[in-house]
């Protein structure tokens, strides 16, 4: 029985139906072929509309108002010698530097506990390759489960930002979002326990919350996991609240802009649209944004360190072999991947990689014989532990990554980092990834808004920001195979090139997020006069001691 190839896309709200409207048969042929007329007029200067915006605004950020900048934060220069003098490694400001391998491991660790040890405090120098074993100081290190002895101790240090991640989103994406904010912010990863319990203070004989430790220490969240902890009691008046926001999430709402005093985007997409949404609202708390970038664990590279290079296959530019990794996600375009390679015997090897789960929900019904049938499919479906992926990443050369939405895209960014050519999506925040025809290959795409994304521009609720293009991606199984041929019609040199380039990015958009923590450092010290001389550095353990530069003092 032949099978229909079929891709599934998100589809805008339907328009709300127009009440009809009763005329007289005289008035319908008084009026009819004005309307006709008119009709004729409107949908002719809508055919122009389009084009011209279709030509204008491709990939054209959003367009924020010149007065939304003064929502800005404007965190201490790190060239501001009036202001503070930064001792930093050399690779973060060397912009010939990659990162060193041991920090880009330094974050595997880091993940991999987070993943692990769900209701554990974690302290950012767990794993770190500034640690010293031998020292006293290697206590800072140690991850403190509930009723250990020692929390109180570790909670007396509070960081210059803490960081909420509670068990119930400690997961790998959540866990590479914690912790990048946790290894370059010198932070540490708090449970729900440690904002809960009360711990006997023998110095003062009496009981004490975290909150009474660390009462004027920021406090990031992620998306609008807040749990209700800024709203308790206990929850002092003074203490800032920051977010960390995926502005494609459906649960965010004016509430959470509104309740923080810094929100952090880690995209350029992200960036100016709060800035223009708080222009568009309002802005009542003076809430800072501040554009960060971001990171990820390069995975491909920790899969070296853990099984050997001798145990990874060379990435090979000239056999094309591509890799895609739905893994439990339905927003990947893996409908438009299969669609398209289905309907392409010819094509190259694709490994698929798929949750069972997922597979079974989804795609199996419909593709499932098709898959079995075909010689260039080769399906892959369990769930890969962290070598396993890392392999996967350190041996391909070629991903599939066209996401239908991302908060920020890490999949592509841990491609990227492996080096490898990537195709995905022309929508944001994924080609501000892929930015250049010289790193990869853009989908070619159309922008669908959705009528619960608060940001999205088409939003059904109240404080919906407006007049900004669709977060998701529409495209079809055509569009796919077209970024394909495309890559076939490109020689190994080119290919290689891309992947050297893609992954240079990787390592300059790290070294931007890790200084931009840095500064987000210092602005939380400012905003909360927290100054203080480099013997009294409030951040324990710091091998890169700040050393703030006051008038009339020398350093």
């Amino acid at each position: 029985m032949k099978r229909e190839l079929r891709s599934v896309t998100l589809k805008a709200a339907p328009l709300a139906p127009v009440a009809s409207i009763r005329s007289s048969k005289r008035s319908s042929m008084r009026f009819g072929p004005l309307l006709l007329l008119y009709a004729v007029g409107f949908l002719l200067i809508e055919l122009f509309l389009f084009q011209y915006a279709h030509h204008s605004t491709h990939r054209r950020l959003v367009q924020v108002p010149e007065d939304s900048e003064r929502f800005a934060l404007s965190p201490p220069d790190l060239e501001d010698a009036e202001f503070a003098k930064i001792q930093v490694p050399q690779w973060m400001t060397d912009k010939h530097s990659q990162v060193p391998v041991q920090e880009r491991e330094h974050l595997s660790w880091l993940h991999s506990v987070c993943v692990a040890k769900k209701q554990a405090l974690i302290p950012w120098q767990h794993g770190s390759p500034d640690s010293d074993s031998d020292s006293a100081s290697d206590s800072d290190a140690v991850i403190l489960e509930r009723g250990d002895p020692r929390v109180l101790d570790q909670l007396k240090k509070c960081p210059d930002v803490d960081i909420y991640l509670p068990d119930g989103i400690r997961g790998p994406g959540y866990c590479e979002d914690a912790v990048a904010f946790t290894k370059y912010l010198h932070s540490r990863l708090l449970p729900l326990w440690v904002l809960e319990d009360k711990f006997f203070d023998p110095d003062t004989n009496t009981e004490v919350m975290y909150y009474d430790l660390c009462p004027l220490t920021p406090m990031l969240f992620f998306n609008h996991y807040f749990d209700d902890r800024p709203t308790r009691s206990e929850w002092p008046k003074e203490k800032p609240i920051y977010i960390m926001p995926n502005i494609e999430m459906r649960e965010l709402t004016a509430k959470e802009y509104w309740s923080v005093d810094a929100v952090l985007c880690r995209t350029l997409t992200c960036d100016q649209r709060v800035k223009a949404w708080y222009a568009q609202e309002g802005n009542p708390r003076n809430t800072k944004v501040f554009y960060t970038k971001f990171t990820s664990s390069d995975t491909a590279t920790h899969a070296v360190e853990m099984i050997g290079e001798e145990n990874i296959r060379p990435k090979n530019f000239a056999k094309v072999r591509f890799t895609h990794t739905a893994g439990s996600s339905t927003y990947k375009g893996t409908e438009q991947v299969l669609d398209c390679w289905l309907s392409h015997p010819n094509f190259p090897p694709l490994d698929l990689y798929v949750h069972e789960t997922i597979y079974g929900e989804r795609f199996q019904a419909t593709y499932d014989d098709a898959i079995l049938e075909a010689t260039n499919v080769n399906l892959i479906r369990k769930r890969m532990d962290v070598a396993g992926f890392g392999k996967v990443l350190a041996e391909s050369s070629f991903f599939l990554c066209p996401s239908t939405q991302e908060g920020y895209g890490h999949y592509i960014d841990q491609a990227r980092a492996s080096g490898g050519v990537i195709i995905t999506t022309d929508v944001h925040p994924m080609n501000e990834l892929i930015s250049s025809k010289d790193m990869g290959v853009l989908v070619k795409t159309e922008r669908e808004s959705s009528a619960d994304m608060l940001l999205g521009g088409a939003y059904t609720g109240r404080h919906g920001l407006k007049a900004v293009e669709g977060l998701v991606a529409k495209f079809s199984a055509q569009d796919v195979c077209e970024s394909v041929e495309y890559v076939l019609r490109t020689s190994p040199q080119q290919r290689e090139a891309m992947a050297e380039q893609v992954r240079r990015q990787y390592h300059e958009d790290t070294k931007f997020f890790a200084q931009r923590m840095i500064q987000l450092r210092l602005f939380a010290r400012e905003q909360k006069n927290s100054w203080v001389p480099p013997e009294e550095d409030i951040a324990v353990g710091d091998p890169e001691r700040i050393v703030l530069l006051r008038t009339g003092l020398d350093s």
